[in-house]
């Protein structure tokens, strides 16, 4: 199987909102639910990336044969990446809260005019208020994904899968699944981290623009300003 393939799958979720955004506006208060792939891929694309996982498992998961086995491990797949997934957006809204608290970076927006004539977006950053709220409820869903996790992981593993030779006891078995979620969540990772980023930009943008019009230049000054 190409490796474009596996990389398709790994990196791309299903969102109940339209995730697109336009080029020029981030969108700071979207929370959409990202739900993983690892129930509808296909058998054999599953086993691809439990083997591209970690070195030495290919013999293990060539043993895999039976739907269930490897249904048990896509639930396992699921809850980790749950798990993992409200984890980063938990640290990213920790992340705006702090630094609107240190910097004192919250919600701000200016007229799409004068954003427009000055090349910034119109608005960014998130109030504290719903910055609040969304901790609250990534703390309760942390909770929730974390309870899951452990019920699941108390029983013993399945007999279809501890009686197989060579044998796989669930200590491999998680490791495999967190290097295939951890593999599915670098693009989201990347644009958590992107977000962070533009955050700071925008409210550099907003900050010196307020500057320079507490000022009240005239007309020349603000286009020599703009030719800068």
């Amino acid at each position: 199987m190409a490796n474009n393939e596996i990389e398709q799958i790994t990196t791309n979720g299903t969102s109940d909102k339209k995730r697109s955004k336009s080029k020029k506006e981030i969108n700071y208060n979207n929370d959409y639910s990202y739900t993983s792939d690892y129930l509808q891929v296909t058998n054999r694309i599953f086993k691809q990336m439990l083997i591209s996982s970690l070195e030495g498992v290919d013999k293990i998961v060539k043993r895999l044969n039976t739907s269930e086995k490897i249904n048990y491990i896509r639930q396992y797949a699921c809850l980790i990446h749950r798990l993992f997934y409200v984890q980063l957006r938990e640290s990213q809204w920790k992340y705006y809260y702090d630094i609107g608290m240190q910097e004192n970076i919250w919600f701000s927006l200016v007229s799409k005019k004068l954003a427009a004539m000055n090349s910034m977006h119109h608005t960014y950053g998130c109030s504290k208020t719903l910055i609040v709220q969304r901790l609250t409820t990534l703390q309760r869903q942390l909770q929730e994904a974390s309870q899951a996790l452990q019920e699941f992981g108390n029983p013993p593993l399945p007999q279809c899968l501890s009686e197989m030779k060579p044998s796989l006891d669930f200590t491999t078995m998680s490791a495999m699944v967190t290097a295939v979620v951890g593999k599915g969540q670098h693009k989201l990772k990347q644009q958590c981290e992107y977000n962070k980023k533009i955050l700071k930009i925008d409210s550099t943008d907003h900050r010196l623009v307020q500057y320079v019009y507490d000022l009240k230049p005239n007309k020349q000054q603000i286009r020599s300003i703009r030719n800068i």
